[in-house]
């Protein structure tokens, strides 16, 4: 009734609203697209970005000899075998960059002693081998604990500011650009997730990382002002970071730092490093928090075969994650028959082409790890 009194003793105000509805000056509807749209970058990224994987070869007989002396009769998830086999993963990974991101500066590959992947063909001029040596001090030698190795990856020589950490079993899943991981202005993007980090103190039912990322939270709350308690965890999935946040963390933490770099394994003094960075790039203005596509299972569990036929199904479509992580947790965990076989098979019919940075055939190598 309104809306007729309006007509007869408003009309002109009648026609105004009909016309506005019909054609509005400015619409207030927002779309589908436009709501899953990621936020746009205007300009160019201009400065240089490298990758640094970490990688051990399993089955080389120093490393085995080194293992198991340091490893005495300590049996637990910290020195399970899982954590060191090499499934060619690394090889994959590597097709994924140079076929998704062929923008990447430069390659680094950092093992325990310089090892060389068999199928890598050291002429290629993209990618350097760097052996812990050349970026941890020789008294905390030989590693085998992953947090003390990402805490050195900095060190590396020539590296860029801006760089991308990989772990070998992560690997690109479709077309990516540098705004993926840096703004413009060379702040770094952080994925994170729903998953929150857990607020009691660390427990006998914590595992390795969450325990190293609990100490991690508390430099953070023990060098800001006002104590800011973290509990943001990130994706498992590729790690955009930057070196001047590293060097800053060495600086104002050198003391815990030091303190823990001498664990031969994962151990309870640990800081998770990578933790750290984040948390601290996002309170000191230099990263962004943001979320990526990003798909992560365990290749024994009985969803493995299922999950690579839908990663299968959804190659080359818009729908495919950025990434992927094939990860190897526990030995003890066999859910699925010739699981090595099933990943591998599925690595080559993702990624069926030989890049330029692999050797026609296959050669054994003899690499001098006594030095």
């Amino acid at each position: 009734m309104s809306k007729l009194k309006k007509l007869f003793f408003h009309p002109n105000e009648f026609l105004r609203d009909y016309f506005l509805k019909k054609a509005p000056l400015v619409s207030n509807k927002v779309s589908s697209e436009s709501k899953k749209a990621p936020l746009e970058e205007l300009y160019p990224i201009s400065f240089p970005i490298d990758i640094v994987y970490t990688w051990v070869d399993g089955s080389n007989e120093t490393f085995l000899r080194q293992r198991a002396f340091y490893k005495g009769e300590k049996e637990d998830i910290t020195t399970d075998m899982a954590r060191f086999e090499s499934h060619d993963e690394l090889k994959y990974s590597i097709r994924s960059v140079l076929k998704y991101a062929p923008w990447v500066n430069h390659i680094y590959i950092v093992t325990n002693n310089g090892e060389i992947p068999k199928w890598l063909d050291v002429s290629f001029e993209k990618i350097t081998v760097i052996s812990h040596k050349e970026i941890i001090d020789e008294k905390y030698l030989p590693t085998f604990n992953s947090h003390v190795i990402e805490a050195n990856l900095w060190k590396i020589p020539n590296l860029t500011e801006h760089y991308i950490y990989f772990n070998d079993d992560v690997l690109l899943t479709r077309p990516v650009s540098e705004s993926l991981f840096f703004t413009s202005g060379g702040l770094a993007k952080l994925f994170i997730t729903n998953a929150k980090l857990s607020n009691c103190a660390i427990n006998s039912k914590d595992k390795p990382t969450e325990i190293a990322a609990k100490n991690a939270r508390q430099l953070i709350l023990q060098y800001t002002h006002n104590g800011t308690w973290v509990e943001t965890l990130f994706a498992h999935t590729f790690h955009p970071q930057l070196k001047k946040v590293y060097q800053y963390i060495w600086q104002e933490f050198s003391v815990e730092i030091e303190q823990f770099l001498n664990n031969k394994f994962r151990s309870a003094g640990d800081i998770h490093c990578t933790f750290l960075h984040h948390h601290l790039a996002l309170l000191l203005g230099k990263a962004v928090a943001t979320r990526t596509h990003s798909f992560y299972f365990n290749i024994r569990d009985k969803n493995a075969i299922k999950n690579y036929r839908s990663l299968l199904s959804k190659k080359g479509t818009n729908v495919a994650p950025y990434s992927m992580c094939l990860n190897d947790t526990t030995s003890n965990t066999k859910s699925v028959p010739n699981y090595t076989q099933q990943l591998a098979d599925f690595l080559e019919l993702y990624f069926p082409d030989i890049c330029t940075a692999e050797i026609d055939e296959i050669i054994d190598r003899e690499t001098n790890n006594d030095e």
